[in-house]
């Protein structure tokens, strides 16, 4: 990703990125390539994901960072305890591969960081944490954002919808994106800048969107 995005977002969580990050590049514990992408070697990343894994190897709810698809889809279909969890990722081959409902999402009111590539959800939006502050959902698999959600994605920093179906901000919106493909990360790149008129005055300017249709 690039430096600016990440430090972005880590801003929007409450961190210090720019002390943080130059911690982590004196140590060479992360680069920086000339494109300004920051990268961290494989083996570190696995390393650092497993230290948090193995504080509770038998009850994954307890870790603050969910990875690993096993523990993820585990937490998601037995709606066990969640409270701890700050960040989830959940990578899926095939978006008809499982569907899980929102319900499972109630009780992580610290979730702050949300990937979920091509999975279905079921349910009311409104159980998604308001803590939320970056939503990565490639392929998100609706028409439109459900006005539950409406209050839990306004503290977001960046959402990320890319092949999604989304064609209109929310039901009965002014707002359509049809053909459109829009890439706000960090750079402004708008192929319509019409359409977003109406959406700017109810969003924060500053607010990162990445839509691809």
């Amino acid at each position: 990703m690039d430096k600016n995005y990440v430090a972005r977002i880590l801003d929007g969580c409450g961190f210090f990125a720019e002390i943080g990050l130059s911690v982590l590049l004196q140590r060479c514990l992360v680069t920086v390539d000339e494109k300004n992408k920051l990268m961290m070697h494989y083996r570190l990343q696995d390393m650092g994901r497993e230290i948090v894994r193995a504080q509770f190897p038998n009850h994954p709810g307890n870790c603050s960072r969910l990875w690993h698809q096993e523990d993820a889809v585990g937490v998601l279909t037995d709606k066990s305890r969640t409270e701890e969890i700050e960040g989830l990722a959940l990578n899926l081959l095939r978006p008809d591969k499982a569907s899980f409902s929102i319900k499972a999402f109630k009780k992580m009111k610290r979730l702050r960081l949300l990937q979920l590539n091509r999975v279905q959800l079921t349910g009311d939006y409104k159980h998604l944490s308001e803590k939320l502050r970056w939503l990565c959902w490639q392929g998100f698999p609706v028409m439109f954002i459900p006005k539950e959600a409406l209050n839990q994605l306004r503290s977001l920093v960046s959402i990320d919808l890319w092949y999604s179906n989304l064609i209109q901000l929310w039901e009965h919106s002014m707002v359509y994106y049809h053909s459109l493909n829009l890439d706000i990360n960090c750079f402004l790149r708008i192929l319509r800048l019409d359409t977003l008129l109406f959406y700017l005055r109810w969003l924060d300017s500053s607010l990162d969107w990445t839509f691809n249709r």
